[in-house]
């Protein structure tokens, strides 16, 4: 906790920036700051004392032992300071309505109206709820998103500088090649951070320890080893996963079937997801409109992003998985087998694939592991890159999305054929943009669970007559 004079902090900038502060930055150069973390195990006590201490400086540590009602205490001192400072308190990561009820009463909530102009007060929550609860009117509730580009590499440089390491103070003498370096690699661990201010900010502190980061490294893993300056961090990290809304979750876990920066639709997401179980119709709406509404509380809650540059397909804006969400996903998700992915070369001691395998573009196409692995309870399978005959198997029983949307060559008629004959529970299958297929076999109208069928940008021209048996078809899309 501290208190900021005339300037702001990297962390109250960072937070203000993106929450209408720059229409009141203006107004607050004569305000005092303070900055007050709120444990997780909610203490009104704990926390009036903290505030205490940070508005009466002069107040001795022995003395809070004394106070018998802290609360009290901090309502009388603002209402004594009245015209003589003006207080512009930060409360962070305040976790439920109860928790706000109970601060309420301590702030100008409960003070002379004459005497709120000289307070202001921002609370920040990963709960909206929470924050609309807290807000006197909707207007008064900002949505923190990601950082942009420009605005993240402020805050890194910021912190980075504040912090005058001697590592970092030595790059000045260091030639353009080593600085070009730095600057690559700050690149790469910016768009690693997902535009999250608290992570910015611990990868700049952290700066001796990443300095040489690569793409494909995970920084999650190298945070994690400094533990002891950065636990409040991952602390906070948990907590933003398990506030999250238990729907969610399946939908937060699935984000890591796509690589890092990945450009996807909005509709793949949507489509994807109904075809898992994840939604179905209720009496109040249908499996599409929830999922939409699960779409955007995870492009509110930044696990899903906008590129970094606008990119958008027919019309329609694409985003991509928050960089660093995903990797702390991968990271918790190893232990419960849930995604898996063929990078690179593999081994051929893979027992567990999970219930979704993603077959990344770097993979070396080794028949040999790919046919060691146990397919029996796959539910979805989606390539990047190459197809190979042989990635389908007639002991994929239970898969159930078939994604081949980001497939850059190999996929032939014979192969839909083998799709459609060894998948009969498939729901999702999606052939966009494999040119080689020019028609589909007439047995496409087996798999009766069939919901989604995409074929646009194929040489398909005309549909086979048994298509009229997927009664089940929701979405059909073709060139």
């Amino acid at each position: 906790m501290k208190i900021y004079d005339g300037c702001l902090g990297s962390r109250v900038q960072a937070a203000l920036s993106r929450c209408g502060g720059y229409l009141v930055l203006a107004n607050l150069f004569s305000f005092k700051y303070v900055w007050l973390s709120v444990s997780h195990l909610f203490d009104l006590r704990v926390l009036s004392r903290s505030l205490l201490s940070e508005l009466n400086p002069a107040l001795q540590v022995q003395d809070h032992s004394v106070i018998k009602d802290p609360v009290q205490r901090c309502r009388d001192y603002l209402q004594l300071q009245e015209e003589k400072v003006k207080y512009f308190i930060v409360i962070d990561d305040l976790q439920s309505t109860e928790d706000w009820d109970l601060v309420r009463p301590t702030f100008k909530f409960n003070l002379p109206s004459n005497l709120s102009k000289y307070i202001a007060i921002i609370i920040i929550t990963n709960e909206e709820n929470v924050a609309l609860h807290g807000a006197t009117e909707k207007r008064f509730v900002w949505n923190v998103k990601g950082l942009e580009v420009d605005n993240a590499i402020k805050l890194f440089h910021q912190v980075i500088t504040n912090n005058n390491s001697p590592w970092w103070q030595r790059m000045d003498r260091c030639g353009e090649e080593i600085r070009h370096g730095n600057e690559q690699t700050r690149g790469i661990l910016l768009q690693k951070c997902g535009g999250l201010s608290k992570v910015i900010c611990a990868v700049a502190e952290s700066w001796e320890r990443v300095h040489n980061v690569k793409v494909k490294d995970d920084l999650v893993s190298k945070l994690e080893t400094n533990t002891q300056s950065l636990g409040a961090m991952f602390t906070w990290l948990d907590s933003y996963f398990r506030n999250c809304p238990d729907m969610l979750k399946p939908c937060i876990f699935y984000l890591s079937i796509f690589p890092l920066n990945h450009p996807i639709r909005q509709r793949r997401l949507v489509r994807r997801w109904i075809a898992e179980g994840y939604f179905r119709n209720n009496k109040e709406s249908t499996a599409d409109e929830n999922a939409e509404r699960s779409f955007s509380m995870l492009l509110n809650l930044s696990m899903i992003q906008a590129p970094s540059t606008e990119v958008y397909y027919e019309g329609t804006p694409l985003c991509q998985v928050n960089g660093f969400l995903r990797e702390y996903i991968v990271s918790r998700l190893t232990e419960e087998n849930l995604v898996f992915a063929l990078e690179g070369h593999c081994s051929k001691n893979i027992q567990r694939p999970g219930r979704h395998l993603a077959i990344d573009n770097s993979w070396d196409r080794d028949r040999s592991v790919f046919e060691s692995i146990d397919h029996s309870l796959l539910r979805s399978l989606t390539v990047f890159g190459k197809w190979e005959s042989f990635i389908i198997s007639d002991k994929m029983k239970l898969l159930r999305v078939l994604d081949l949307d980001d497939v850059t060559s190999g996929v032939t008629n014979g192969d839909v054929q083998k799709m459609v004959k060894q998948l009969p529970r498939l729901k999702y299958l999606s052939l966009r943009k494999c040119k080689q297929i020019n028609r589909l076999p007439d047995s496409l109208g087996d798999p009766k669970q069939l919901q989604t069928l995409d074929i646009r940008e194929t040489s398909v021209i005309k549909l086979p007559n048994s298509i009229i048996k997927l009664e089940k078809m929701e979405s059909y899309v073709q060139s």
